[in-house]
């Protein structure tokens, strides 16, 4: 049988899962259950995200994309116009910068929905509906 807190207020539902944490409780023996995000929830068991890695892979293939590719056309097809050089970088970190956003919000994308396994239509609805209570659920150990 798994032990159920339910809780009327956010401040007794924190109160309790710092005591939890305090006690030895992961993330890995609980569920949670909010009518709404509350805020530092994901911090309290000291996990930290692993989506900024994906920006930061999106982000920078975006600006080698964009430097490479503007660097490449304009010494393969050069456009000679009065005395101007060839090769000027200025104009090609507008394109680094748009492929550096554009590159950086795919890869935010793709790594939300691998981090969070979706889409799985399975765990979209919970077993047990708690409406607007707070409600810590510890799960039941399996050995």
């Amino acid at each position: 049988m798994s032990n159920e807190f339910i809780f009327d207020s956010e401040t007794e539902f924190i109160e309790k899962l710092k005591e939890l944490i305090k006690d030895g409780v992961t993330e890995d023996d609980v569920e949670i259950y909010a009518p709404y995000p509350v805020h530092g929830l994901d911090a309290m068991f000291g996990k930290p995200s692993k989506l900024k890695f994906f920006t930061l892979t999106g982000a920078l293939s975006g600006v080698t994309t964009g430097l490479v590719l503007t660097n490449y056309a304009s010494w393969h097809w050069p456009l000679i116009t009065s005395g101007k050089p060839i090769h000027s970088q200025p104009p090609f970190l507008v394109v680094s910068f748009e492929l550096t956003i554009l590159l950086g919000g795919i890869f935010s994308l793709l790594g939300f929905l691998f981090l969070s396994r979706l889409p799985n239509p399975t765990q979209i609805i919970p077993e047990k509906e708690y409406g607007n209570k707070f409600a810590i659920v510890m799960k039941e150990k399996q050995e």
